[in-house]
């Protein structure tokens, strides 16, 4: 087995254990959202409404898990939904203040927002609270787009959210854009990575929609009332965004991630290394690495109402193969640049298993290279990174080892 000189690629490495916190609150749903979100109105932000009685149960949610699953101390916490900055000033200051309490040490606290609902006053708060890092859903900064997408927020309410950032915010900035949607264009979407960059951000994630059954966007397509973008102005849209991102010194360090050195994202980093949190709200999951190999994963119901009434009631807990925990763990890590290091797989799931995904790099140089010790997707690579999974998922159902010598032995 060759000797690990490190990871391959560069910039931050990851950070874990992390801890994820749903907030399932929006004003209204997307019209291609399927998260489990539900709207919310005014009747919630009242003095033990939902959102009050959420907060106080997801932060006691929170707590437990980490004791039960004995995960922690939290590197990261992330805060994402739904819409995090729904929640009232006082109630967004108390959950970030509690999950603070819950990773002290924490080099980064990342919370969502959405355009229309970042005023001053939310700012302020968050900053005081403690969190590092804001991730700001714009999508696009296209009318058209917005509005064939269900959006609440125009492009002037995205604009402003920027503007206000760009003023005020002190912390680390992230913006999300999506290309394929209905109406948008490729200098549009480009002209909006300009924008995001010129506000400050030096982190964007660029998200390809996907059409998920039964939502209003899915069945609009379907009726014929809505178009999508062909894959050439798909193709076009998405390199004209590249191209600027490029420009301003933002790399890609994930399949739909960039970020200028130093910036990329710890605690997502920790999800593409298969590493271990701790997910608390409705429908958020966690993972505990077992001795070897294997994975035990906890997911909480998507019912709000049922999360209110008992945070516990109906998890369910699965216990995840040293198989499929091997092939999880070269799929999230090849999404990234970085890769996957050899040695922490001989490590985790044994020499033959490592020798394995080696091999299998081998044999595809079109799209995976092996240097530093990691195997990582070359630029192409990360272009054409689906059907190579799909080839390496049915090598690694044929040939996993199992028997003695290997780490899934005796799992």
């Amino acid at each position: 087995m060759p000797a690990s000189s490190g990871a391959g690629g560069s910039g931050r490495r990851p950070a874990g254990p992390g801890l994820y916190v749903h907030v399932p609150f929006c004003a209204a749903k997307c019209g291609y959202c399927d998260f489990a979100s539900v709207p919310s109105g005014s009747a919630d932000s009242v003095a033990g409404g939902r959102h009050e009685r959420f907060v106080d149960s997801v932060l006691r949610r929170a707590r437990d898990l980490a004791r039960e699953e004995g995960i922690g101390p939290f590197a990261t916490v992330y805060v994402g939904g739904g819409t995090p900055t729904l929640l009232a000033p006082p109630l967004l200051g108390r959950l970030i203040e509690g999950l603070r309490a819950l990773a002290p040490g924490a080099e980064e606290i990342t919370v969502e927002a959405n355009p229309e609902s970042l005023d001053r006053e939310r700012l302020a708060v968050l900053e005081v609270s403690g969190a590092t890092r804001l991730s700001l859903g714009a999508q696009s900064l296209e009318d058209a787009a917005l509005a064939a997408a269900g959006r609440r927020a125009s492009a002037a309410d995205a604009r402003k959210a920027l503007g206000l950032l760009a003023a005020r915010w002190k912390g680390a900035l992230s913006v999300d854009l999506m290309s394929g949607l209905p109406g948008g264009t490729p200098e549009g979407l480009a002209l909006s990575a300009r924008e995001a960059l010129a506000a400050g951000a030096r982190h964007v994630s660029l998200y390809e929609l996907t059409l998920e059954e039964a939502t209003p966007l899915a069945r609009a397509v379907g009726a014929g009332t809505v178009s999508l973008p062909d894959d050439g102005l798909r193709g076009e849209t998405h390199a004209a965004v590249e191209a600027v991102l490029a420009g301003a010194a933002l790399f890609r360090y994930e399949v739909s991630n960039w970020a200028s050195r130093g910036s990329e994202c710890l605690h997502n980093l920790n999800y593409w290394a298969a590493g271990e949190w701790v997910g608390a709200g409705p429908s958020a999951a966690g993972q505990k690495r077992l001795p070897g190999g294997g994975v035990r994963r906890r997911s909480a119901p998507a019912s709000i109402d049922r999360f209110l009434a008992d945070p516990a009631d109906g998890e369910t807990v699965e216990l995840v193969s040293p198989r499929d925990a091997f092939f999880e763990a070269l799929m999230l890590g090849l999404r990234t640049v970085r890769g996957v290091d050899l040695r922490g797989l001989e490590e985790r799931f044994g020499a033959p298993a490592a020798r394995l995904a080696l091999d299998f790099a081998a044999s595809r140089p079109d799209a995976l290279a092996f240097a530093g010790g990691a195997i990582a997707p070359t630029s192409r690579g990360m272009d054409i990174l689906n059907p190579v999974l799909v080839a390496l998922g049915e090598l690694v159902e044929r040939r996993f080892p199992v028997g003695p010598g290997t780490a899934a032995a005796g799992a």
